[in-house]
């Protein structure tokens, strides 16, 4: 029997997030007008608040189409745009426990809109961008989608995680904060190494290299949430 990682990706994705290692940081300007122009290209969001995301199930959705996110003054919107799998490692995550062989590269745009006096204090720590899904197994206590391909935030110059996480230290917090930019986030797919016998060298994780064929974005209802149950609010497939 194959062993997948059963964890809900938040947990998985803070840890990754601590050993991908994104201290520098970078203004919180749009990143360039072409950035700009492909986010304003989009369609009208969809908007979910959290009362939306509680009472139904995810929006399902085709890549290109967005989906915001507003609660208690932070907007967030994505769009997937597109995904396909690496030929190699993506910078700066060699060596990392979730660097298993297999990643994949999702191409994204991000429209971000926080409040100086925002209450949802771990909105930087909450939000990782999409996941990917290899199935739609789910967890059958909470429910959360368990079979996933995990977000880390590597060096590339243009991902997109990394580039919110420098906007975010560079942000004074006297005026709104606006980021809007198109990138990658790249997704380790990985499964658990059942021949792994815990001794020095021995990976625990191994490539899966099942196709992705949705990717998932979650986020917390209210703060402080527990990450098991936190809504799915958005399913996008090709």
């Amino acid at each position: 029997m194959t062993v997948r990682i059963s964890v809900f990706p938040a947990v998985v994705a803070v840890l990754a997030v601590g050993l991908a290692g994104c201290s520098t940081k970078q203004k919180s300007a749009p990143s360039s007008a072409a950035a700009s122009s492909s986010a304003s290209a989009l369609p009208a969001p969809k908007v979910l608040t959290p009362k939306d995301a509680a009472d139904k199930k995810p929006l399902r959705l085709k890549f290109g189409q967005p989906v915001g996110y507003q609660r208690d003054g932070v907007s967030i919107t994505v769009a997937p745009r597109s995904i396909e799998k690496t030929q190699s490692t993506p910078e700066g995550l060699s060596g990392n426990f979730l660097d298993c062989g297999s990643w994949w590269r999702v191409t994204e745009t991000w429209i971000i809109d926080v409040k100086p006096d925002n209450a949802w204090h771990s909105w930087r720590r909450d939000f990782q961008g999409v996941f990917g899904l290899f199935s739609e197994a789910q967890d059958k206590k909470y429910g959360f989608y368990s079979d996933v391909a995990t977000s880390v935030i590597s060096s590339e110059p243009a991902d997109l995680d990394k580039a919110l996480g420098l906007a975010d230290r560079d942000w004074d917090r006297k005026a709104p904060l606006h980021f809007e930019q198109t990138g990658p986030q790249y997704l380790a797919a990985c499964k658990i190494n059942t021949a792994a016998d815990g001794s020095a060298g021995t990976s625990q994780f191994v490539a899966d290299d099942r196709p992705l064929v949705e990717l998932e974005m979650t986020l917390p209802a209210t703060e402080g949430q527990n990450p098991r149950t936190w809504p799915t609010l958005a399913i996008w497939t090709p």
